[in-house]
């Protein structure tokens, strides 16, 4: 059976990591916020299955809320290291998709007026935003000059029936769309919402420029994904997805979007960006919406972490031509991908704070404050980070900061410079002495009362 949303569903109810709410639910004023319960208080994906005002649509909230619906999604058993997702891709490489006539999301074809995103449950996610987002799309959009395919996750902010406008930041969706206005030509695209969590998490990849991400995506989906042709352009997009908006985004013009809630718990305001106006939408006879939580951890924030842990894991491994690298984690809790923990064991002096360096100044410029622990404490724990801190961390030596460089356009704490935000990144060492000093390393040891690991309460309750 061909891996979709409807299988991971699947997959995700077996293990229990399903809620399902059969009683009719106003998708405007309470799916955001049940899906955000179930995110808090459960920590499990939501099936929405009676929406008022749309007969045979479903929605679906918090897919993922937790780490363990990503590893549900990788086929791993509650192992979602960057490590083991890292070896993963460099063993398989990238996997071709396959192109096929037709597929599910054919089966409901609206062009033109009858396109309308009226008749898509979209709602108003947080009470800050400015109207209806889309978060959960998967920008497709092609470059002229390689004829490359490039995904990307961005926000839709719905202005009437047929436009959006895109919050697009500075990276490979924009540098397409430049091309295309230096031809004075709009840009063709497309917005995919609804499939499997590997095809997710492959489209929040970011490698060099040029990479299809759904070349990505079907390596960790462990099968190609099947794409067909958009019925307004030659965009090639999943065949089993839930639903296709196509449309273009004409040159130079920009809209006021936004402000709209983000992952990282505050909002980065209003913008002046692009629009995209639609052209068509397909879906399946019975589509599910996904709706997006944003609200820290958020399903965005997870799905931004994972591939930013795996490629500071590959970056960092060889800095110095070898590291003692044990993990490498974005804490779901600090918002945005703004703090990294990288767990290693130091071998020399420095060498925690080259590694620190690197991790600040990689493909990914989200990472603002860079924090090195030592293979006694939880990466993903912030309470044991902290404890790490509190202990291993004199500020005068173990810490430093690097000023006026950039940052994440969502991180608030930074003053924008145009489309950028510029301001300084913090690295802190606290690790344990290096393997160099045994003697001082030992004095720093951690201890652990007398069966740790070996006896567990649970076996003595009734």
């Amino acid at each position: 059976m061909t891996k979709d949303l409807r299988t991971f569903l699947s997959d995700l109810e077996k293990s229990g990591r399903l809620i399902k709410i059969s009683k009719p639910v106003d998708h405007a004023n309470e799916l955001s916020e049940l899906s955000f319960q179930a995110n808090r208080l459960q920590g499990k994906a939501i099936l929405f299955e009676n929406i008022k005002g749309y007969q045979q649509w479903r929605a679906v909230g918090s897919l993922f809320s937790n780490r363990m619906n990503i590893s549900i999604a990788l086929g791993l058993d509650n192992n979602v290291s960057a490590g083991v997702i890292a070896n993963k891709v460099q063993e398989k490489g990238l996997t071709k998709c396959k192109l096929v006539s037709t597929g599910p999301v054919k089966q409901v074809i609206m062009r033109g007026k009858d396109a309308s995103l009226g008749k898509l449950p979209i709602s108003v996610v947080n009470d800050i935003d400015a109207g209806p987002f889309v978060a959960s799309g998967m920008f497709v959009c092609r470059d002229p000059d390689t004829g490359n395919q490039n995904v990307a996750m961005h926000r839709h902010h719905v202005k009437s029936e047929n436009k959006m406008g895109v919050g697009l930041a500075p990276r490979h969706t924009w540098m397409i769309l430049k091309k295309y206005e230096k031809l004075k030509k709009p840009m063709p695209a497309a917005i995919v919402i609804g499939h499997h969590g590997a095809v997710y998490l492959g489209a929040t990849w970011t490698g060099s420029f040029g990479i299809d991400e759904f070349e990505v995506a079907s390596t960790l989906l462990g099968e190609p994904i099947e794409r067909v042709k958009c019925e307004t352009n030659d965009l090639e997009v999943p065949a089993h997805a839930e639903i296709i908006i196509e449309g273009e985004v004409p040159p130079f013009i920009r809209e006021p979007e936004g402000p709209f809630g983000e992952h990282t718990g505050c909002t980065s305001g209003a913008a002046v960006n692009p629009v995209f106006n639609v052209k068509a939408i397909t879906t399946r006879n019975d589509p599910i919406y996904y709706s997006m939580t944003v609200e820290p951890p958020s399903d965005e924030q997870i799905l931004d972490a994972i591939p930013i842990e795996v490629g500071l894991y590959n970056r960092l491994k060889d800095i110095g031509s070898y590291v003692e690298l044990k993990n490498v984690v974005v804490l779901e809790c600090s918002g945005g991908a703004h703090v990294v923990v990288v767990q290693m064991i130091p071998r020399f002096e420095g060498e925690a704070k080259q590694v620190l360096m690197a991790a600040l100044a990689g493909e990914y410029i989200h990472p603002k404050i860079a924090i090195a622990v030592d293979d006694d404490v939880n990466p993903y724990d912030p309470g044991d980070v902290f404890w790490a801190i509190s202990t291993k961390v004199n500020p005068e030596k173990d810490v430093f900061i690097v000023p006026g460089v950039r940052g994440s356009v969502l991180d608030i704490s930074l003053p924008r410079a145009g489309m950028q935000r510029i301001g300084g990144k913090m690295g802190i060492d606290a690790t344990k002495p290096p393997t160099e000093r045994q003697e001082d390393r030992q004095s720093m040891r951690r201890f652990f009362s007398k069966g740790h690991g070996k006896v567990h309460l649970k076996d003595f309750l009734s």
